[in-house]
């Protein structure tokens, strides 16, 4: 009987917590913040945000890179790159040009792997993999995780989680994989850009000729560039 006292007082007071954190923050940030604490997937950031990330998923593409990196450094826009473990031993260079002009690394697992078909040891060792090549070559491993082709389950998360890793995924997606053009990509971003936007693009031929214009339709909205780690902090 006293455990069950004990256990509705905490309860009542958790409530209570809650309660409070509503008033202060709002319904949507409230709502946002116990996802968090799940360890629940993250989409985008605050509709009060008036900005947007883009997240650019790499374990390939490197011929397409230098061009856009060197667009993000001319129009002084910072990223967050998720890369995969497997690209980042043989790209380092690459990943540390992105360190070194301010960019934010996220983890994109290992080896690109369907982690719906993962077990959660498996899922731990892929993620933990690709933090442990990241931090050989950068000394940080990355607090942000994006699962490959966006695939995740209980046991995913529950991995990502107990690395300490946020999951991240995307509310905007460019489609800039599918090879439908520049006209497409562009269409996509004007039409669904949003306050708080996650803007999943990759390294291709087409991003590298939209991407300017991508940046001069979100400035032009009023809004500015965060990292996602920007974006979904509060």
């Amino acid at each position: 009987m006293n455990l069950f006292k004990k256990s509705g007082l905490t309860n009542l007071f958790i409530v209570g917590l809650l309660v409070f954190a509503w008033i202060m923050m709002g319904v949507d940030d409230t709502a946002r913040v116990i996802n968090d604490a799940k360890g629940n997937p993250i989409y985008k950031g605050s509709d009060d945000k008036n900005a947007v990330s883009i997240a650019m998923n790499v374990v390939w593409g490197d011929e397409y890179l230098d061009a856009i990196l060197n667009i993000l450094k001319e129009n002084d826009v910072k990223i967050t790159f998720f890369v995969g473990g497997k690209w980042a031993q043989n790209s380092s260079d690459m990943l540390k040009r992105m360190v070194a002009e301010g960019h934010e690394i996220g983890s994109h697992s290992y080896d690109h792997e369907h982690f719906e078909q993962l077990s959660y040891t498996q899922s731990v060792e892929k993620i933990k993999k690709a933090a442990d090549v990241i931090y050989s070559i950068c000394g940080f491993a990355p607090m942000l995780f994006a699962p490959p082709y966006g695939e995740f389950n209980d046991t995913t998360l529950r991995a990502s989680r107990d690395l300490g890793c946020k999951t991240i995924m995307w509310s905007l997606d460019t489609i800039d994989w599918r090879g439908d053009g520049v006209t497409a990509i562009l269409n996509r971003v004007k039409k669904n850009c949003h306050n708080g936007a996650i803007i999943l693009t990759h390294p291709t031929a087409d991003t590298v000729t939209a991407l300017p214009e991508i940046i001069a339709t979100v400035r032009q909205s009023g809004r500015e560039f965060v990292t996602v780690g920007e974006m979904i902090t509060d």
